[in-house]
């Protein structure tokens, strides 16, 4: 769904719009540590394409002995041991994002009330 307004016709343009995509972002700043397998679980949630059309998501967080970096672009997640961090954080980008769903990944995370919608 969502392509019932594209019937409308407006006089302004975006720049940015001409292949119909925003690109929104999403940060979170997660709570708990996680195993490699756990963000393995959550790279294949994206990919699934529940939560949306996600471009590419990177993040450090607390591992059980250390920090893990996890990169996502188009399916493919790389996740690899990462140097320490003052705090872990977590920002995926797509269109069409679910908020909530994204939360779900993440369940002890702050999602950070100033959600940054802010185009890509």
């Amino acid at each position: 769904g969502g392509l019932g307004h594209m019937h409308h016709h407006h006089d302004y343009h975006h720049q940015d719009h001409e292949a119909g995509q925003v690109f929104v972002s999403w940060a979170c700043r997660p709570a708990c540590s996680y195993t490699p397998e756990q963000l393995q679980a959550a790279a294949r949630a994206l990919a699934g394409g529940s939560a949306g059309d996600i471009l590419r998501a990177k993040g450090v967080v607390r591992g059980g002995e250390g920090w893990l970096e996890f990169d996502y672009i188009r399916g493919h997640a790389d996740i690899r041991p990462g140097s320490a961090q003052d705090d872990s954080a977590f920002c995926v980008i797509g269109v069409g994002l679910q908020p909530e769903r994204l939360a779900n990944l993440f369940p002890t995370a702050i999602a950070e009330k100033r959600l940054q919608w802010e185009p890509f």
